[in-house]
């Protein structure tokens, strides 16, 4: 490259963050399974042999809270998978240096969903085991990630073929998810189907291996430590510490100031949640680039370079004439000045006659990135 003059890549395309009206408008695709899940639990526990109304009414309610928290939760857990996907699994989806920037921290906000998801996963079955409600399957992205991820784990020729069909769809999903307003619609086609499709591969490999796909880690690509003696025991684990909550089935701790600790420790935790629902969205967005200069000197130049054109340039009709070394001259006279020309324009809401000035300009756009290739 001596004596070509280069320039540092901004790789710092414009991305529209999601506003809260539109986050707040999007409905999650999880609700009927938490629903049908709830509704469930409350009607065995009306049939269960449990003495007195509040203590019936309090652990439906707690169920209940714990079902809200579940379906925020997993909204974050499926944002940040999607996230996972696009730099982990589909990385062409993601420059170079986006991809440097961002790795560590989009691993740290799934692994930190994963926990979040897998706490409340464990006392919601803990206390409908305790009443036999058999759970409801929620085919959510992160489920069906990590279920193709214990698959994988077995390297079995017979189910391969199964794997990539679910693995399509995967990168599907998340490429949906990850846009700024994704079909909700088409994802729930798309993730219900391939869910159903691996749960039931799962069926039919055996209780044992369905069990260890449904606690296997995304990012860790291991089984999850399940901290479940301590749910059993009346144990949940708080910033960090242990903290001892009493059990709902004691009389004692039916109170009207305990039922309203608890109720304020419920609003507390989804208003946090909220918050985190909206951070994770936002996040997701706003890591789609880098947000710092490639310099020329930076060893991810020339693959920042590279993908900024096969993803940024090709595909444009007047860049690519000039990528294929026409000249000028030959893209006015044989192209601009014809109608494909004034087409051209008027898909940029730009005059016909303003299509000299649109050339020169790509031809500034390319000589920007590759001063040798674009020949005026």
């Amino acid at each position: 490259m001596t004596g070509v003059q280069t320039c540092a890549l901004p790789i710092c395309f414009p991305v529209t963050i999601c506003s809260k009206f539109l986050f707040d408008s999007t409905e999650s695709f999880v609700k009927n399974p938490i629903f049908n899940n709830r509704n469930r639990f409350n009607q065995l526990v009306n049939k269960a042999n449990v003495k007195g109304v509040a203590r019936r009414r309090a652990l439906k309610e707690e169920y209940g809270m714990l079902s809200d928290q579940y379906e925020k939760a997993i909204d974050i857990v499926d944002n940040a998978t999607a996230e996972w996907v696009e730099f982990f699994v589909n990385t062409a989806k993601r420059s170079p240096a986006t991809r440097a920037q961002y790795v560590d921290e989009v691993a740290a906000d799934l692994r930190a969903a994963e926990r979040l998801v897998n706490s409340l996963e464990t006392r919601m079955r803990n206390r409908a085991r305790e009443f036999g409600a058999v759970r409801e399957e929620v085919p959510s992205l992160y489920g069906l990630v990590s279920r193709v991820q214990y698959l994988k784990t077995l390297k079995d020729p017979k189910i391969a073929g199964d794997i990539r069909a679910a693995e399509l769809a995967i990168t599907k999903a998340a490429g949906d998810i990850n846009t700024l307003a994704p079909d909700l619609n088409t994802l729930n086609v798309t993730i219900k189907k391939a869910y159903d499709d691996v749960d039931k591969l799962l069926v039919d490999l055996g209780p044992a291996r369905k069990k260890l796909a449904d606690e296997f880690s995304v990012v860790d690509n291991a089984r999850i430590r399940r901290r479940g003696r301590q749910a059993d025991e009346g144990y949940v684990l708080s910033n960090g510490q242990t903290v001892q909550i009493p059990r709902l089935e004691s009389e004692n701790n039916l109170g009207t100031s305990y039922k309203a600790e608890i109720s304020n420790r419920h609003t507390r935790e989804i208003e946090i949640l909220g918050d985190k629902q909206f951070a994770t969205r936002t996040q997701v967005l706003g890591r789609r680039s880098a947000n710092r200069i490639t310099d020329v000197n930076d060893p991810l130049y020339f693959d920042e370079l590279a993908y900024v054109v096969n993803n940024y340039m090709r595909g444009d009709v007047l860049v690519d004439q000039i990528l294929a070394g026409r000249t000028r001259d030959e893209i006015i006279q044989t192209w601009g000045l014809k109608r494909t020309g004034s087409s051209y324009a008027n898909e940029f809401g730009r005059d016909p006659s303003d299509i000299i000035d649109i050339i020169d300009d790509q031809f500034a756009y390319v000589n920007r990135y590759l001063p040798f290739i674009a020949r005026s």
